[in-house]
């Protein structure tokens, strides 16, 4: 017989609904801002696909060298991968905003931002009570 006791589980997700809002917060603020590239007859669908393929490769490669160097290992190497993959494909696109939107943008992604510290410290909050 086992001596380690099991702690019951508490039939809790892994996954909060605060979480859900967290994510579905972040991606309002970032389709509001990548929105400000349509303004632009220059930018076409081609142009916005490279920037996203050259960002997705540099996030990539970024990603993989800080992982492999930070932890070490295959697992370290494959979260830098994704990770450097996400954030490059974010960075790519925004690129491609004017320097005439470029205020709007920061005004607006520093406000959504604000917004969702606050709603995090909410959660919290409430979580703890």
């Amino acid at each position: 017989m086992d001596d380690r006791q099991t702690a019951p589980r508490s039939g809790r997700s892994s996954i909060s609904i605060a979480f859900l809002f967290y994510i579905i917060t972040l991606c309002a603020i970032l389709v509001a801002a990548l929105q400000r590239i349509s303004v632009n007859e220059a930018v076409t669908g081609w142009v916005v696909a490279a920037v996203l393929a050259v960002g997705i490769g540099v996030g990539l490669l970024i990603g993989l060298l800080f992982g492999v160097v930070r932890v070490k290992g295959p697992s370290g190497a494959l979260v830098g991968c994704c990770a450097g993959a996400v954030v490059g494909a974010i960075a790519g696109p925004i690129s491609l905003i004017g320097s005439d939107q470029f205020y709007s943008v920061l005004a607006l992604t520093l406000f959504g931002c604000w917004i969702l510290i606050a709603l995090m410290l909410l959660a919290t909050r409430l979580g703890d009570s």
